[in-house]
This record gives structure tokens, sequence and C-alpha cells, in this order.
């Protein structure tokens, strides 16, 4: 890019996901489609935008966990027995007077 380039972006905010996810459907949609092929296929594109970052974090969570030795990692991490209640978690005893 050169310079007048970067001036030209520089007045204009970046566009989030929505407004780039809406441009997209928009383009792609036929002139006869209707509201709820629209919105249909804006939530497919939603549900792969979602699947691809859960993926991505997923990777990155594994390559950390294979480049860190299992003492490295955080304690909270870590998995505890499930018979162990979640800390903080309190049982309710109903019905009985204490």
């Amino acid at each position: 890019m050169n310079s007048d380039e970067f001036e030209l972006l520089a007045g204009e905010p970046t566009p989030g996901t929505d407004d780039l996810m809406d441009d997209f459907v928009h383009a792609s949609s036929r002139s006869g489609n209707s509201p709820r092929e629209l919105y249909l296929m804006r939530e497919t594109l939603n549900s792969l935008v979602r699947l691809a970052r859960s993926e991505q974090l997923l990777e990155i969570r594994r390559s950390v966990e294979r480049l860190l030795p299992g003492s490295a990692r955080p304690a909270s991490r870590r998995r505890r027995s499930p018979r162990d209640p979640a800390p903080g978690q309190a049982h309710f005893v109903f019905g009985r007077d204490t």
C-alpha cells in the first residue's frame, strides 16, 4: 500500500465482523432471496466463523500444552477428581433444621 491508500483508510472506521458478513451475504445472494433466506445465510456464516474461532483456540491450546511442561501450567487448568465439589460450592440441606 502506498501513502495515499493509507490516508484513505485512516479516515474510515474499520468495518466490523457484522458489517463484513452483511456485505458478503448481500453480494452472494440472488435478487429474489427472501428475508428468511438472507437470515439463514447470515446465521450459517456466523456459525462457521464461531467454529473457525473455536478450532483456532483449540489448536493454540494444544500447541501451548506441547510447549510447556506439566509443572509450568497454571493450577487452575489442571483437572480435579469428579468427586471433589467445585471450590466455593456448598451442599444445601432442605427440610432440616440446623
